[in-house]
C-alpha cells in the first residue's frame, strides 16, 4: 500500500523577504482598486436549505450478497485457476478478498487477491477461514478431528439448552455452533473462539450436523404421551396444560386442558404445536 502522508522533505518553502524591525508593510490598497473591489456575501439559496434542515444523509444497510469482482473472475480465467493440479481451496473473504489455497507434497501456500484482482501477498501456509466468509471451491472435505470432537462435547455440555445450530462446512475445518447471541469456532488445534457480531452462518441443509431449532419445534410433540405437562401454541397464544388423550391416524391428534383467564377449558392441537415439554407425567 502506498502512503499518501507527506514528509517536510515534499513541501517546497516558499522564500521570505527578510523584514527589519524598522520596516512598515505596506497595508493600504491600491486607489484604482477600492471602488471595484466588493465582497459578495450572499450565499445561494439551495446552500441555505441544506444548513437551516436538519439534515440527516441516508445510509444503504441492506446486505450485499458477497460475490466475486469481476476483476478477480478474470484472474480466475486469465490464469485458468481451477485447472491447477495443485490447487486445495477458494475461498471469497469477508473482507471481498480472494484466497486461492493450493498444495505440493503437503506444503502448503495461499494467494491473497484483492477486489482489484492483483496479487497483495502470499504466505506459505493454509488460509484461515472465518465464520462470514464463503467457500467457493474445495477439493476435498475435513474430517471432525479428536481435539475437536472433545471440544464440542465440552461446549454441549456448558451451553446446554442454549445452542441453535452445529455446523460444519464442506471444504471448512471448523466447528461453528450457534447460541442465538453469539457464534462459537471450534477450530483444528482445538481453540474456542467466540464471535458475538457474528451470530449466524449461511450454509447448505447437509452442513448442518445438528438442529436444535427444528427438534423444539417439529420432534418434541412426537414424544408427547397423555398425561404429560406442556408449552404449545393454542391458537396464536403460547399456552400451559395437560395431555389428556391422544386420538386420530397414528395419535396424531392431543386432547389438551389448560386455563385461561383462571377459567378451566380444554381443546384439541396437532402434535407440531408443541413447543415444549415442561414435565413427564408422573412427576415436576
Amino acid at each position: 500500500m502506498v502512503s499518501t502522508q507527506l514528509s517536510i522533505f515534499d513541501i517546497d518553502f516558499i522564500s521570505r523577504e527578510k523584514v527589519t524591525e524598522n520596516k512598515e508593510l505596506d497595508t493600504k490598497m491600491p486607489k484604482s482598486d477600492t471602488k471595484k473591489t466588493v465582497l459578495d456575501t450572499k450565499i445561494d439559496e439551495s446552500y441555505t436549505k441544506i444548513i437551516n434542515k436538519s439534515y440527516k444523509p441516508k445510509i444503504d444497510k441492506t446486505k450485499k450478497p458477497l460475490e466475486l469482482t469481476p476483476e478477480q473472475q478474470n484472474f480466475l480465467t486469465r490464469n485458468e485457476v481451477m485447472k491447477g493440479e495443485n490447487l486445495q481451496r477458494i475461498i471469497l473473504q469477508s473482507c471481498g478478498w480472494m484466497a486461492i489455497e493450493g498444495s505440493y507434497e503437503n506444503i502448503f501456500s495461499t494467494k491473497y487477491i484483492n477486489t482489484e484482482g492483483q496479487t497483495e501477498f502470499v504466505l506459505e501456509q493454509k488460509t484461515s477461514v472465518l465464520p462470514k466468509d464463503k467457500i467457493l471451491y474445495h477439493k476435498t472435505d475435513f474430517e471432525i478431528n479428536t481435539i475437536q470432537k472433545q471440544k464440542l462435547q465440552e461446549v454441549k455440555q456448558k451451553y446446554q439448552g442454549q445452542i441453535k445450530r452445529i455446523i460444519h462446512r464442506h471444504g471448512d475445518e471448523n466447528i461453528l455452533v450457534e447460541l442465538g447471541n453469539k457464534l462459537l469456532d471450534i477450530i483444528a488445534r482445538g481453540w474456542v473462539l467466540e464471535f458475538t457480531k457474528t451470530t449466524h452462518v449461511d450454509c447448505l441443509k447437509d452442513e448442518v450436523i445438528e438442529d436444535f431449532t427444528v427438534q423444539n419445534v417439529q420432534n418434541v410433540g412426537n414424544l408427547v404421551k397423555v398425561g404429560d405437562y406442556v408449552q404449545a401454541f393454542i391458537g396464536k397464544e403460547l399456552m400451559e396444560g395437560k395431555i389428556t388423550r391422544t386420538y386420530g391416524i397414528a395419535n396424531e391428534i392431543l386432547n389438551i386442558s389448560f386455563k385461561r383467564n383462571g377459567v378451566g377449558t380444554c381443546t384439541a392441537i396437532p402434535r407440531f404445536m408443541v413447543q415444549e415439554i415442561i414435565f413427564k407425567d408422573g412427576g415436576k
